[in-house]
């Protein structure tokens, strides 16, 4: 295995670890190997396949689950055509059932918590798969053409439909008093700025953007359920912007 990939997987245990709120000690004690065998192994000394195994089975992820995980270059992400956005935009009932098949949810969970037949349920299905967005097989399994996370096409019908109203709860939220069970953080600036300034705050966003997004990808695949909180953050930087209050008339 090569230096790079080892590095990526043992980072990649390490996050494992701090998700399931393992310790050193607790790894080791249940591979017969000691609390500092096992923070010089997750330091990057290097070590064989087979402790590594015994490591990830300690967590309770399968070592091969995490190879391809640390293989993928790019986070699994995709944006539909037009076409497909029009039809989620102007069908609210036929979006929310995509977007729960997308995360987990299967027809049995949405029969039961939400006040839907299941003859109504088969047609939203049916819908969706002739519009391309997924595949229906015999026993109910339904397989989805899309894999990751949704991009909105900037302009497009759903970021004019559903971005606004998700942007409109997310500031809502994030304005709220903090608490202790919500990781809240927002900000708004508007300040004077030249274009290349404008043009590296972009490029320094949407790499953070892209971290994080990967970050989560990876969180999704090695944590239980349980343990996974749903997040929302918007970034953006415009230049030049024209704010609503340039608009307003001073008397």
């Amino acid at each position: 295995m090569a230096a790079r990939e080892y590095r990526q997987l043992t980072q990649a245990l390490k996050t494992a670890l701090k998700t399931k709120k393992m310790t050193y000690a607790a790894v080791g004690k249940s591979i017969n190997l000691s609390e500092r065998s096992i923070k010089r192994i997750l330091g990057g000394e290097d070590s064989s396949i087979g402790t590594l195994v015994d490591i990830c089975e300690a967590v309770g992820i399968k070592f091969f689950d995490l190879l391809n995980l640390v293989n993928k270059e790019e986070e699994e992400s995709y944006a539909l055509s037009v076409e497909q956005e029009e039809l989620l935009s102007t069908n609210m009932v036929h979006f929310a059932v995509y977007s729960g098949l997308a995360d987990g949810v299967t027809p049995e969970m949405m029969l039961k918590k939400h006040p839907v037949t299941s003859k109504r349920l088969s047609g939203y299905l049916r819908d969706l798969e002739r519009w391309g967005l997924l595949e229906r097989h015999p026993g109910g399994r339904i397989k989805m053409t899309y894999r990751g996370s949704l991009n909105f096409r900037t302009g497009g019908p759903l970021s004019a439909v559903f971005a606004k109203k998700e942007l409109h709860l997310l500031i809502d939220q994030g304005l709220q008093p903090k608490s202790a069970e919500r990781v809240q953080f927002l900000t708004a600036t508007t300040c004077d700025m030249t274009r290349e300034t404008a043009e590296a705050f972009k490029g320094e966003l949407e790499d953070v953007a892209r971290r994080y997004r990967l970050r989560a990808q990876t969180d999704r695949a090695i944590s239980a359920k349980e343990n996974l909180v749903q997040g929302a953050f918007t970034l953006g930087v415009v230049a030049p912007f024209k704010s609503w209050y340039d608009t307003l008339r001073i008397e």
